[in-house]
């Protein structure tokens, strides 16, 4: 059950005590949610096919043009969630190279088509482990130091991981200078979107891609700027207290 709101809004503000937001940029990174994938998408989903994979580890051709975040714990440093962008490398025919232009319905890509090329990308493979929550209820007590309160905290926390993977595709956007999104995505992520003040705009009817998705997109700035006015305290976490904007082009290390 989601905290009130108070204390969700305190938890909040110490997000970063508990999880680490970075992009994965070092090959054992990129291994490391490859493999966190083959544990959502072919073990617990079902979405893939486990034999396919060799060595515990989901990819596909749109790795080569994506760029990947990873959420941790940032005790134990274990992965908890990845998601990917992926952005075409040809402007002319830039939405055939997606993984959604295999089965959007025409209606969709009439509509995608009209947003800009060069700046869209696709959001994909959002994945969150369902160990994730037995990992953070496990609080290392390594040096018997561990305040009575950050049990607690982690517990608080535990509905809004997914916070973390969004900052990390709003920071690979600003670095890439990508405006646009659009996705694939499970109407029951859409809500939770929503919950969060994130509200995309849905091209054409629902299609049955491994079970029913919505095809939609959004334009990044007017994303968040409903974001901050809708939910201030989710928008504080994605822009790191509106660090991450769209108006930032130079990125520094957080």
């Amino acid at each position: 059950m989601p905290s009130p709101p108070n204390a969700r809004a305190e938890a909040l503000r110490r997000f970063d005590e508990v999880f680490k937001e970075a992009t994965a940029s070092e090959p054992h990174e990129i291994t490391e949610a490859f493999r966190l994938r083959y544990q959502v998408y072919c073990l617990e989903r079902g979405f893939e096919e486990a034999e396919a994979f060799a060595g515990g580890m989901e990819r596909d051709q749109y790795d080569d043009d994506a760029f990947h975040t990873l959420l941790t714990d940032r005790k134990s440093g274990h992965a908890l969630g990845t998601v990917r962008l992926i952005k075409p490398e040809a402007a002319s025919d830039w939405l055939s190279e997606l993984p959604l232009a295999a089965y959007a319905p025409p209606e969709s890509v009439e509509e995608l088509l009209r947003l800009p090329a060069g700046a869209t990308a696709e959001v994909s493979r959002f994945a969150i482990a369902r160990s994730a929550r037995k990992l953070l209820r496990l609080v290392p007590r390594q040096d018997g130091t561990e305040l009575e309160e950050q049990p607690r905290l982690r517990e608080r926390l535990l509905p809004y991981m997914s916070l973390g993977l969004i900052r990390g595709l709003v920071r690979l956007s600003i670095e890439q200078g990508i405006t646009h999104w659009c996705l694939a995505a499970e109407p029951s992520l859409l809500r939770r979107l929503r919950g969060f003040g994130l509200h995309f705009k849905d091209a054409g009817p629902l299609v049955d891609h491994r079970g029913l998705r919505q095809v939609c997109y959004a334009e990044l700035k007017s994303l968040l700027e409903r974001a901050e006015k809708e939910r201030p305290e989710f928008w504080s976490v994605i822009t790191q207290g509106g660090f991450l904007t769209p108006a930032n082009r130079v990125m520094k290390a957080a």
